[in-house]
């Protein structure tokens, strides 16, 4: 069998790579392809099928879509292997997992010491505010930017510092593309104290 951009399913706050892939049966010498188990080894990040239970099998040229479901106990990053073993061999999907919380749109409220991944453009509206507590790590996922309308109150320490990075460098120095880098922090009748 051929696992080819299964999809990946993970809670909102964890980002997956490879976040797509498709599980496909061979058409060949196997009648059915028997999955026995997907597995990860860490011990931080679990996996489990949605709505099926190992083993399972598939017929000959039969595409099924499976659903492998993360799950993470702590923050961080994880970089591991996914196996999946079957009746025809194992097969091994290395994984990039980041874990924390995930942003975009209207925000406001505390964000604590955690990672922070910036997936849009987010706003403060105004009448609101934002507080960033030492030791948070917001990273933009993308030429996005943080818009200020009410307030943005980030206040870090020597010890403790509060952390905004890009996940892509492509481009950065160059302020015509959009390509790498984000778009800043914008003030709009609103005020910030950092």
């Amino acid at each position: 069998g051929a696992y080819e951009n299964q999809n990946i399913i993970a809670p909102s706050e964890l980002f997956i790579s490879p976040t797509e892939l498709h599980f496909l049966t061979n058409s060949g010498e196997l009648d059915t392809l028997t999955v026995n188990v997907i597995a990860i080894n860490l011990p931080d990040l679990s996996v489990s099928l949605e709505g099926l239970e190992e083993p399972f099998s598939a017929n000959i040229d039969e595409q099924r879509i499976i659903h492998v479901v993360f799950n993470a106990q702590a923050n961080g990053v994880f970089n591991d292997t996914l196996v999946v073993s079957t009746n025809h061999g194992d097969t091994q999907i290395l994984i990039d997992a980041k874990v924390g919380f995930v942003a975009s749109g209207d925000v406001s409220g505390t964000w604590a010491a955690e990672m922070i991944y910036v997936i849009d453009d987010i706003l403060i509206p105004d009448s609101e505010t934002l507080i960033i507590e030492p030791g948070a790590y917001v990273e933009f996922h993308g030429h996005y930017k943080l818009e200020v309308f009410g307030t943005l109150l980030a206040v870090g320490t020597e010890q403790d510092t509060i952390t905004f990075s890009i996940n892509d460098t492509t481009g950065f120095s160059n302020i015509n593309i959009e390509d790498g880098g984000w778009c800043g922090i914008r003030f709009d009748n609103g005020w910030g104290y950092g």
